[in-house]
């Protein structure tokens, strides 16, 4: 295996892009860099759009969208002809703190239709819940300062000391098949 100078890269403007050979679904390659993941369709496709794009978390919790869409496009740009975007999907959440144990909530303690009602830990420690999983509607309630530890987030801990937010915060994140959307969960303690 290679070492990382090894690697492909691109550079647009600031950026400084890892050319990756394979990418997910129907698109040839993907340029990746800790802003954006850019997947590049091969050619002229009549069905597929020249780029799927994914910003980051990191840099929407720092930079005004209008900035963050004028860098995008003038990147996209420089890679080929860009019309007018699509947006596929948006992730919604609610980061809150909370006394309450979640572990000690029985089942029961979710109002919905849904028949998948599920809880995770690793090792002894409680991770949250999911509600709904392989159907049009689900919502995960989970540890988010564990998910922040583990995938390198901890830039949302300055923002939530900012909110007023303690350390053990809880994201609520609901989900409507690919799309994420607002749904209307209740909980009883």
């Amino acid at each position: 295996m290679g070492s990382p100078a090894d690697k492909a890269q691109l550079v647009i403007g600031d950026h400084v892009f890892e050319v990756k050979d394979k990418s997910s679904g129907l698109f040839a390659f993907t340029l990746a860099d800790g802003a954006f993941q850019i997947r590049l369709s091969a050619g002229a496709s009549k069905t597929l759009p020249m780029a799927y794009v994914q910003v980051s978390s990191g840099l929407l919790a720092y930079k005004p969208v209008e900035l963050i869409e004028r860098e995008l496009r003038w990147i996209l740009e420089e890679l080929g002809d860009v019309h007018a975007p699509k947006v596929s999907r948006i992730d919604l959440f609610v980061d809150f703190a909370s006394t309450d144990s979640m572990e000690a909530w029985d089942r029961d303690a979710w109002v919905t239709k849904a028949s998948a009602v599920h809880q995770y830990a690793e090792g002894s420690t409680f991770t949250g819940w999911t509600v709904g999983a392989g159907g049009v509607l689900m919502a995960r309630l989970y540890h988010k300062l564990l998910e922040c530890q583990k995938s390198g987030k901890e830039y949302l801990l300055g923002l939530w000391r900012e909110a007023g937010i303690v350390p053990f915060a809880r994201r609520l994140r609901p989900c409507f098949g690919d799309w994420i959307v607002a749904c209307d969960t209740k909980m009883t303690a």
